[in-house]
């Protein structure tokens, strides 16, 4: 698995392998490691999801971000905020963004940023759409954008840690959010992580393999 991960980050980024498995530097000497793809999976009030992350340095402060998450959830909300009828069914979230990095200090970076983003919605067991399942044509309102501003600290070279605020809008209304997150890199480019945050109304806690490089 790793090797695998080692391979599409090296063709990702157009680094060697060989840098991959030993750097002996972060990318413009950032205290964060920016340039990084992920693997994980989290608990929220509703339900279980699985979330592929990664991000990657354009320049020293231009960093490009990417994300799929899907959530299983139980007898949940829809993002309109209207009770899904005790359906059992899979939310799904695609999203592309970008931060601008400020440096502050060596070990600490503000970032601000933004993402557009597309959520759809089938229950597991009908089938059916958002739409069919609600009566909303989530079509036309399921294109989100969100806007954050964050922290990105390093404790040390194998311990960081961050934190966001910001906000959503879709489906017709606008919505908190927040989170925090720390990385434990054990090796020089693979690290655990763990993240909590609030969304909305919804608590969430999750735990991810990092690779950087």
């Amino acid at each position: 698995m790793f090797i695998l991960l080692f391979s599409l980050l090296s063709y990702w980024t157009g680094t060697p392998i060989t840098s991959l498995t030993n750097p002996d530097y972060r990318a413009y000497d950032s205290p964060y490691n920016y340039n990084n793809f992920q693997i994980g999976a989290g608990w929220q009030t509703d339900g279980l999801d699985i979330k592929l992350a990664g991000s990657y340095m354009i320049n020293e402060n231009w960093i490009f971000t990417g994300h799929y998450q899907n959530y299983f959830l139980h007898d949940g909300d829809l993002p309109t905020g209207k009770d899904a009828y005790d359906s059992k069914f899979n939310q799904s979230d695609l999203a592309f963004g970008a931060l601008y990095r400020i440096p502050l200090n060596p070990s600490l970076d503000a970032v601000f940023g933004g993402e557009l983003g597309y959520d759809w919605y089938k229950d597991r067991d009908t089938s059916s759409t958002a739409d069919e399942i609600i009566g909303i044509d989530y079509d036309d309102h399921s294109i989100g954008v969100r806007g954050l501003a964050g922290l990105r600290y390093s404790l040390s070279r194998n311990l960081e840690m961050g934190a966001d605020i910001g906000a959503k809008y879709a489906y017709d209304r606008a919505y908190l959010q927040t989170s925090a997150e720390m990385n434990y890199y054990f090796t020089e480019n693979i690290a655990l992580g763990g993240k909590a945050s609030y969304d909305d109304h919804d608590g969430h806690i999750g735990f991810y393999i990092r690779v950087s490089n």
